[in-house]
């Protein structure tokens, strides 16, 4: 059946304009003020979740590089661990444990874990609960425990840590005293309730010196108690960010030693963090808060993490945009009250429609040229018409057999007839001088016809689009196609017809 090869001309057009656009933004906004803002929330103390400096995010991290590791954010989460040995680890909880609570997570744990250890490092009885469930004897007392330094005391002692034989020498932070159990840290020094603490400069010589009498303080112990190992600290600062993190080797060496110790050497145990018992408060509260902001800041890093934290909140939509639907608000009010907007606000619409149709083309309403389709049947007549020239051809059926060929060339060879490789691709088909000939005379004559040049002069243009249309005939039969064929003469004699 014939091929017909057709000229298509691609418009792009905007199919969302920029008022639509406009409005979509602003819906969007809308629907994340009704959200409302996600707020993120900083952990108060030595959280795992935590890279403060009071943080513990840092001991997660050093567990995490040798063993199987897990945060615990709700009591829930216990029944999704299943591991043959278990190390459960909190410091410093800010959230005491209570009683039914921590009978709970025992259960839990011990329904996860075939083999369990505990770890508590805390310096006040917010634990105290934890180890009561354990059924083990160790108390923190709460207590401050210093020695005695320049007729008062430094709450910053020397302590020997004792850790499946290895012996690590530290210093603690207002750490507390510990109680029953095996004695597995110690340091020489004495302990003082925490609210007399700092009472003692005004004290008399006599309470002084009965209060500076120096003795053996436990300040860390260990027992086994129903096949659970605890090991107890007294002080939590020592598994700090800022501690482990700083130069001193020895904090680091002993909270590796600690794991591997109560892990008993086994890379498959689970080191299972406390984040439960940990407060968490807004950043906007730290950085205005003179009091909270001392408990959570420490360095220049933490008051950068805080502020950054502060700052992506305040970029939610649900922050500003209501703010600025006031401010606009207000100056609306105030602009169309006053006898200024009858002539303001019609400039101002004019002057945003522009804006919002800057992009587009303005053109001015003219009618449309009066157009007239025809459908012309070719009867087996006409090619006989132009033969006997009752059909003229001039330069523009020219132009029209040119663009025929050069489609049909380019759907069947993949190439133009304008093109330079026309030749060289074609000479496989016709051989190198025919088709180099017929290339150069239909160029010839298709810059003649469209103006772009004066030469070969064209006397006759029938005789010129015959003698065309026969060379392209022969050339496209080498190709297996033809225009007489598919297309015919009378096609051309009517492509642009003007009878």
């Amino acid at each position: 059946m014939p091929t017909v090869w057709r000229l298509e001309v691609v418009r792009e057009v905007r199919l969302v304009s920029l008022g639509l656009a406009a409005l979509l933004v602003l819906v969007g906004l809308m629907a994340l003020v009704e959200k409302g803002p996600q707020v993120p929330a900083i952990p108060i103390g030595p959280s795992p979740l935590s890279p403060l400096s009071y943080g513990t995010q840092s001991l997660y991290e050093i567990a995490r590089s040798t063993y199987g590791t897990a945060i615990i954010l709700k009591p829930e989460d216990i029944g999704s661990l299943n591991s043959s040995r278990c190390l459960y680890v909190i410091v410093s909880p800010t959230i005491p444990i209570g009683a039914s609570n921590a009978t709970e997570l025992v259960m839990s744990l011990r329904r996860s874990c075939e083999v369990m250890a505990v770890l508590v490092a805390d310096e006040d009885t917010t634990s105290n609960g934890l180890l009561e469930a354990l059924n083990s004897t160790i108390r923190v007392v709460g207590n401050r425990v210093g020695v005695p330094y320049d007729g008062s005391l430094s709450y910053y002692p020397k302590a020997t840590i004792l850790v499946g034989g290895k012996k690590f020498v530290v210093s603690l932070d207002l750490a507390s005293e510990v109680v029953g159990g095996k004695l597995s840290g110690y340091t020489v020094g004495v302990a003082v309730e925490a609210s007399q603490s700092f009472k003692l400069v005004g004290a008399s010589p006599t309470h002084r010196e009965e209060v500076l009498s120096a003795r053996v303080v436990a300040v860390a112990s260990e027992e086994v108690v129903d096949g659970i190992h605890v090991y107890v600290l007294g002080d939590g600062s020592i598994l700090l960010n800022q501690v482990l993190n700083s130069g001193d080797r020895s904090y680091r060496e002993l909270a590796e030693e600690l794991l591997r110790y109560l892990c008993a050497g086994d890379r498959e145990c689970t080191v299972v963090f406390d984040a439960i018992h940990y407060s968490l408060t807004n950043p906007y509260v730290v950085l205005s808060s003179g009091a909270q902001a001392r408990d959570v800041i420490a360095s220049f890093l933490d008051v950068l993490y805080v502020s950054t934290a502060a700052f992506l909140a305040v970029l939610h939509p649900a922050v500003w945009f209501p703010e600025l639907l006031e401010l606009a608000n207000f100056y609306l009010r105030l602009v169309v009250s006053s006898p200024i907007a009858y002539g303001l606000v019609p400039l101002l619409a004019f002057y945003f429609s522009r804006l919002l149709y800057a992009g587009e083309p303005g053109v001015r309403d003219r009618p449309m040229p009066e157009q007239i389709e025809k459908d012309l049947y070719i009867a087996p007549d006409i090619r006989k018409s132009v033969l006997s020239r009752a059909v003229k051809l001039d330069s523009r059926d020219f132009v029209n057999l040119y663009s025929i060929v050069d489609l049909v060339v380019l759907a069947l060879v993949g190439v133009r007839l304008s093109d330079e490789s026309f030749p060289r691709v074609m000479s496989s088909y016709v051989g190198t001088e025919k088709a180099l000939e017929y290339w150069k005379s239909m160029n010839r004559l298709y810059r003649r016809a469209t103006g772009k040049s004066l030469w070969p002069p064209v006397v006759f243009w029938r005789r010129a689009v015959l003698r065309s249309l026969d060379e392209s005939e022969s050339i496209l039969n080498s190709l297996g196609e033809s225009l007489t064929k598919s297309l015919g003469t009378e096609y051309l004699a009517t492509i642009d017809y003007r009878g």
